[in-house]
């Protein structure tokens, strides 16, 4: 693999690891003005892709925390912390509504190849049956038809197609081969599996965990037909795209802006750090624009009050991808596929011959979720979600290496001395008490035997309490002789009140004088265009606000108290001369 080449100052690389992990990952040198749009085209033009609409370019910042790469925004400064080198994956952003309207088989490949890794990490619930045909078309796919001669029973168990994968299911998958699909060929068998996956309810499904504002654990999924929420292995709630308005952000919380029955709605749902929101936040808002065919917009609080962070969704539609799907007319490239990819027969456990459930009910999708991972970052210190095993939803880490070992078990450690006799791990702690106590002595220590006898340790605690009463009496004794210190925290309350109300009258002023007077003195500032800028595009518009509200104000109240006031004067008046 490449790495930063130090020769040439302004050129970059990054590696792009692909869906296939059989073929190479693609190395690509990009400059430091260099668009996302540049990285993507080149991952497309490597693999020949006309139909690139429906991808992207997905990365893991220093945070743990998944990201699509913005085609409109600078590479560099998205990916900065990351490398160098660079390391970006290619997967399917946006999935197709209709699989038909592929017009291109490497086009239908690579959703094939991303439609099966989603199969083997669980992102895709099925029945038993349909699993099995799954695995059938998958099967197909690699080996083709079934051969007696070289396909000995039990060759199914070669293949690693489910997070869960049963001898009961092989044996499935291996009659539907051998019977069901005979004489398909591997474009054949791939678009079977894409048709089967498409008329499930987890297709294209990316799983967010979330809480609600009762603090429900939720799985939120983000699908071409809507927002999907999961309670545990329920489809608890959908949310079309058409009965959406918008989407937005406050810190942890993402809020679906709803409309229902013709009254508006809003949903907040919560996520385990302002980041995680925040990709939530803007993967909803390009996934609506994608599948409405429209510019769609959303809004992100900010702790400032002066302004809020915007972010709308202007790439293509998939109505335009359809368009130009109709349009493409070139000699289609031939699929390169890889050979089969054969792994070691995996080892069944007890547990793992119990199929599967029923879809309809949606059983072990939060089971199957539990052991991958999804868009929210680990965090070790953060408790306020269940955390999880691997590093990004679909199984790999795009920060490190394809081949993942599973972690290494401790082995427990034999405390023994040179005779072979076990030893006390006591004495390496009492060791360790005295060097904390000789460091906090200046270097001193006295080593002292611990006291068994009852008497003797009733005694140490007489003497320890006692002690402590001393210490307690003289504090309270200080506090007393010194009023001036208890005060103190006081003091300092007043101070920083005091600090505010003279930053917040210094400021008035000088933005009085900055915009409300011409003194030569501040001419030069107030031919400056920053200054113009905040003046028209803020400070006008403010003050236009703040006058209306006053006049409101005193139109809705003030006007008619001085009315009552004044008649109330004029009625006593007449009564005084009478």
């Amino acid at each position: 693999m490449s790495s930063y080449s130090f020769g040439t100052e302004h050129r970059f690389h990054c590696i792009i690891k692909l869906l296939d992990e059989q073929v190479d990952s693609i190395n690509v040198e990009f400059q430091r003005d260099s668009k996302g749009q540049f990285l993507l085209d080149q991952a497309c033009d490597a693999l020949r892709l006309a139909e690139r609409e429906y991808f992207g370019l997905r990365y893991v910042d220093q945070h743990k925390q998944r990201h699509w790469l913005d085609c409109k925004k600078n590479a560099l400064k998205q990916l900065k912390g990351t490398g160098p080198p660079y390391r970006v994956v290619f997967r399917v952003k946006f999935y197709p509504v209709d699989p038909y309207s592929l017009k291109e088989e490497i086009t239908r490949f690579q959703l094939f190849q991303q439609l099966k890794r989603d199969l083997l990490h669980g992102r895709i619930v099925c029945s038993f049956q349909e699993e099995a045909l799954l695995g059938a078309c998958i099967v197909q796919s690699n080996l083709e038809d079934y051969n007696p001669e070289e396909h000995l029973p039990g060759y199914v168990s070669y293949f690693t197609m489910f997070p869960k994968q049963s001898e009961k299911l092989q044996i499935r998958i291996e009659e539907l081969h051998q019977s069901d699909l005979g004489g398909m060929t591997p474009p054949q068998a791939e678009f079977k599996f894409i048709e089967t996956a498409h008329k499930l309810d987890t297709y294209g499904v990316d799983p967010h965990l979330v809480r609600d504002m009762y603090g429900t654990q939720l799985y939120l999924g983000l699908t071409l037909r809507g927002v999907l929420l999961f309670r545990g292995s329920m489809l608890a709630e959908t949310f079309k795209w058409d009965t959406i308005r918008k989407f937005s952000q406050d810190g942890r919380a993402l809020i679906i802006h709803a409309v229902f029955n013709e009254k508006k709605v809003n949903h907040r749902y919560f996520l385990s750090t302002d980041a995680a929101a925040e990709h939530l936040w803007k993967c909803a808002i390009e996934n609506q624009g994608f599948y409405q065919s429209r510019v769609t917009k959303g809004l992100k609080r900010t702790n400032s009050f002066l302004r809020r962070n915007r972010f709308s969704f202007s790439g293509t539609t998939q109505k335009e991808a359809l368009e130009h799907s109709t349009h493409l007319e070139r000699k289609e490239p031939t699929v390169a596929r890889s050979p089969p990819l054969i792994r070691p027969r995996r080892s069944l456990q007890i547990n793992s011959l119990r199929p599967i459930s029923d879809a309809s009910t949606f059983e072990g999708f939060s089971t199957h979720l539990a052991n991958q991972n999804h868009s929210t970052p680990q965090r070790d210190s953060d408790n306020y979600l269940p955390m999880f095993t691997l590093a990004t939803s679909d199984g790999e880490d795009e920060t490190s290496s394809t081949d993942t070992q599973p972690p290494a078990v401790a082995a427990p450690i034999s405390l023994t001395t040179v005779d072979g006799h076990a030893r006390d791990p006591l004495p390496d702690v009492v060791e360790e008490e005295e060097v904390m106590a000789e460091e906090r002595n200046g270097g001193v220590c006295e080593s002292k035997a611990p006291s068994t006898s009852p008497a003797a340790f009733q005694m140490e605690s007489n003497h320890h309490m006692e002690s402590i009463l001393a210490e307690a009496t003289e504090a309270l004794a200080k506090s007393s002789a010194n009023p001036k210190d208890s005060d103190a925290p006081l003091a300092n309350t007043y101070s920083l009140i005091l600090l505010i109300l003279l930053t917040l009258i210094t400021s008035i002023l000088i933005v009085f004088v900055l915009f409300e007077t011409d003194l030569p003195i501040v001419q030069p500032l107030q031919d400056l265009w920053l200054v113009e800028e905040v003046r028209y595009v803020l400070y006008e518009p403010s003050k236009a606000w703040t006058a209306n509200r006053w006049h409101d104000f005193t139109d809705t109240f003030i006007a008619p108290a001085s009315q009552y006031v004044t008649r109330q004067v004029d009625t006593i008046m007449t009564r005084f001369k009478n």
